[in-house]
């Protein structure tokens, strides 16, 4: 996911700029920290005559520059193109001409300029490696994001920014308590840090604190109320059982403009309260909004399969692997589907399972479907030495082998594995809300 972030600009000056000029008046004005005062400074001295390349290399970088402050993005660039163009080791002008194209979310022309910016000037700048640390965690490459926003706050260490960055990747990548350490210092060097709250109420929520995340919230909601807090803090509502205050969110958050997260999300809310033609015709819509978003044919599948409607849930959960082939749980709800209509398909399971990535978690799971693996050691391969990855596949595990087990008949084995699940998930999480409406139709 590409995350949205406000322009990030370079402060650094030109070594000995008075000294190599031979108007230095005039590009003093130009480089103005007022964007006005140097846009129109720096116009007269590129429309003048008699400039060295040097000085009009440095006007219409601190043009360009002025442009970006002003977030007009497209003058910038032309303005940093030219200067590039007189001075190609203007390493300043390619990281803020990166700044531009990644405000444009042109993220591979961004990262080439961070990368040309470093190879002139190796000791960079902290917000060049917070720049493309950030295009490195929307990427999902989150061991490089950290190790260049490392490099932005050793830079900087008061650089709340790059904090929020490094617990935007720290989350993403599972490890929630060192995002909640980032956020606090990013808090704490700005109180009222509106995307840090949201995240550590995220990170919270993650480590199934609601009630903390709900507090970071609702701070986050009277500096700013906007959809995508109002569908945080719904969700963590619903995961507390305060199924009114989440629907309250939910409708909020769907004010504005209908989202298919939040359908879903409201969806699964009247799932668990047993209005079950109102979760699928939010389902429903879900889909016709988003008909090319695996996940909502995925959530859709979910509310037809625990409502034992398999050959509809076997529909949406094929589409959801056509337009996701190499996702491992559109292949596990698939067949886990097709098992419960009674669907016999091994050949085809088998060249399904040729296209899922099995180099990591959930494949065990992917293996037990397959034959190929008994339930006891799927279930051990789950553990992982990190706390939070540890939770959230023991949690997979267990549920993956309860509804096995029950492709399996084995009613009474497949209860104990959904009751362990429903003891080690997070309620945020689908599994939890699976095991719940399982065991109630198995009568536990």
């Amino acid at each position: 996911m590409f995350r949205v972030m406000a322009a990030v600009l370079f402060f650094v000056a030109f070594a000995g700029l008075a000294a190599a000029q031979t108007t230095p008046g005039d590009l003093v004005r130009c480089g103005d920290t007022d964007a006005d005062t140097s846009i129109r400074a720096c116009t007269t001295l590129v429309a003048s005559t008699g400039q060295s390349d040097d000085t009009l290399a440095k006007a219409f970088t601190y043009r360009g520059f002025s442009y970006l402050k002003k977030n007009q993005y497209d003058p910038a660039i032309e303005d940093f193109n030219q200067a590039i163009r007189l001075d190609p080791a203007n390493a300043w002008a390619l990281a803020n001409r990166g700044n531009a194209y990644f405000n444009k979310r042109q993220a591979d022309r961004a990262l080439q300029d961070y990368n040309d910016a470093l190879r002139l000037n190796p000791t960079g700048y902290a917000t060049l490696f917070y720049g493309r640390g950030s295009i490195y965690s929307g990427r999902g490459e989150y061991d490089r994001a950290i190790a260049d926003l490392n490099a932005a706050i050793l830079l900087k260490p008061d650089f709340p920014e790059a904090f929020k960055s490094r617990g935007n990747a720290y989350l993403d990548s599972g490890q929630s308590g060192h995002a909640i350490e980032d956020y606090d210092q990013a808090l704490h060097l700005r109180p009222d840090y509106l995307s840090a709250l949201q995240g550590r109420g995220n990170a919270s929520a993650a480590r199934s604190q609601y009630d903390r995340a709900i507090a970071d919230y609702d701070k986050a909601i009277g500096i700013q109320p906007g959809p995508a807090l109002f569908r945080s803090r719904g969700i963590a509502y619903r995961a507390t059982g305060n199924s009114e205050k989440a629907l309250n969110d939910f409708n909020a958050a769907l004010r504005p403009t209908p989202s298919s997260g939040v359908l879903d999300d409201r969806g699964d809310t009247y799932l668990e309260l047993g209005q079950s033609a109102r979760a699928l015709e939010d389902f429903g819509e879900a889909v016709r909004i988003e008909p090319d978003d695996p996940d909502t044919f995925q959530r859709k599948g979910r509310a037809e399969f625990f409502l034992g409607k398999w050959g509809e849930a076997m529909v949406d959960f094929q589409k959801n692997l056509s337009l996701d082939p190499s996702n491992p749980y559109a292949f596990i709800w698939l067949h886990l589907a097709g098992a419960r209509a009674g669907k016999d398909d091994a050949g085809g399971m088998e060249q399904q399972a040729g296209k899922v990535r099995l180099t990591e978690w959930p494949a065990p799971i992917v293996n037990l479907l397959l034959g190929k693996m008994k339930p006891a050691i799927a279930i051990a391969l789950g553990s992982d030495g990190d706390a939070d990855r540890n939770m959230s596949q023991q949690c997979e595990a267990q549920f993956y082998v309860g509804e096995y087990l029950l492709t399996q008949r084995d009613k009474e084995g497949a209860a104990t594995h959904l009751e362990a699940a429903l003891g080690i998930c997070s309620r945020a999480v689908p599994e939890s809300l699976g095991a719940k409406l399982e065991l109630k139709r198995l009568g536990q």
